[in-house]
């Protein structure tokens, strides 16, 4: 398996390096995020297949979340990896519905439903720990002994279960979900940390709530995590463990095809070259490196594969130009949208009227159990009650981009 991983890690930063991209900024790092598939029973390099790659480390403040659907609120690489994975699987649906044989996907034998091969098993690497749970006693190893010692005296009360801890903060309390960024001064947002959604993808898969009518749950198999020293391996495994898998419980009232998948925890000690702690061993006499405001989307397969994204919406684009189709970003809500409809189109399956909005066509896949295995997770009086939904307010806008006022808050000023 460590010949596997090794395999894996050099093939995405290959991958990367062939984009060309780096951030624009000297001195400034960034994080870096892939999905592969892994066809079992192989040892030709072609067993794998990376099917989306993405840098970033920077959200939205809740201030400037758009309506229309036409920026991304979370531009973190793990977040904006998985929705390439995503556009990936329509894609690749669309190309099983031309006539091309899929070596990763086929159609379910008693569902109209797609899935993954059997033999096949999707992984994630990510340059180093998602942010949340799943890193906090590897921050507190890793700050300053002054502050590592300050916090080590500091005790917390239990948060109740309708709450989110902010960022960094409160790093004794384990198991607690908490909104971005991480930097208290940093004006806050709705996004829930990687390391939560991580976790939530455990039992729902990575496929969304669209694509879910049309794909079977996909579960991460195994999750390769860079930029952690072997010797804080253990704790980190057992923090891992815990953010996707301990405080999850048993997860009651889940129907098939959906379950808990934990993901396997494997290392990797080869660094990512724009990784913070990279580019600090460069250049030990400058200033910390800081997070790039900048993102790289790929997605494999794809024309005009990648794009660099600044503030949520694709770099260079004017602000008259950033809603219309041809200059959104590929990975925004707008956009899959019109790809999850292009898709149903493809496949000759009935479209939602063109007044329906993302948000009501979301909450329709309740009826394919996609909902009902979130509500399992999220639900009143389930473990992750206290996740901070944006929801309606964001998402009432239809397929020609037209927005409802009347559901929508946000627009109403409200």
């Amino acid at each position: 398996m460590d010949s596997d991983v090794a395999t894996l890690v050099d093939h995405i930063h290959h991958l990367y390096a062939k984009t060309k991209y780096k951030p624009s900024t000297p001195h400034q790092f960034t994080i870096l995020a892939a999905f592969a598939l892994n066809l079992a029973d192989s040892s030709e390099s072609s067993s794998w297949k990376v099917i989306s790659l993405a840098t970033g480390a920077k959200c939205l403040p809740t201030l400037r979340f758009p309506v229309a659907g036409d920026a991304l609120h979370d531009s973190h690489a793990e977040v904006l990896a998985r929705r390439g994975a995503v556009s990936w699987f329509y894609r690749e649906i669309q190309r099983c519905a031309a006539g091309h044989k899929s070596t990763w996907i086929e159609t379910h034998p008693n569902r109209p439903t797609w899935r993954l091969t059997p033999g096949v098993a999707l992984y994630m690497y990510v340059s180093t720990l998602p942010c949340g749970d799943a890193s906090t006693r590897f921050l507190a190893h890793t700050q300053d002994p002054t502050t590592a010692a300050s916090m080590s005296l500091v005790t917390f009360s239990p948060l109740p279960p309708t709450s989110a801890s902010r960022g960094r903060t409160d790093f004794s309390r384990l198991g607690a979900l908490r909104t971005k960024p991480s930097r208290a001064d940093a004006p806050p947002t709705m996004c829930m940390t990687c390391a939560d959604k991580m976790a939530l993808w455990s039992v729902v898969g990575v496929q969304g709530a669209l694509a879910s009518v049309l794909l079977e749950p996909v579960y991460i198999y195994a999750v390769v995590i860079g930029d952690v020293q072997e010797e804080l391996r253990d704790v980190v495994r057992g923090d891992c463990e815990r953010a996707w898998r301990d405080r999850l419980g048993t997860v009651d009232g889940l129907q098939e095809p959906y379950s808990l998948r934990t993901p396997e925890i494997h290392f990797t000690p080869k660094p990512f070259v724009y990784s913070r702690n990279s580019l600090e061993a460069q250049s030990p006499h400058f200033p910390p490196a800081s997070a790039s405001n900048e993102s790289l989307c790929w997605i494999a397969d794809t024309p005009n594969s990648h794009e660099v994204l600044a503030g949520g919406i694709r770099r260079g684009v004017s602000a008259k130009n950033r809603s219309r189709p041809a200059h959104r970003p590929q990975l925004c809500k707008a956009s899959l949208f019109a790809l999850h409809l292009d898709t149903l189109s493809t496949l000759d399956r009935p479209l939602p009227p063109e007044d329906m909005t993302y948000f009501d066509l979301k909450h329709i896949a309740f009826t394919n159990g996609y909902q009902h295995a979130k509500d399992a997770l999220r639900g009143k009086g389930r473990v992750f009650e206290g996740w901070i939904v944006s929801g309606r307010p964001w998402e009432s806008f239809d397929m020609r981009g037209v927005l409802h006022p009347s559901e929508n808050p946000a627009v109403d000023g409200n």
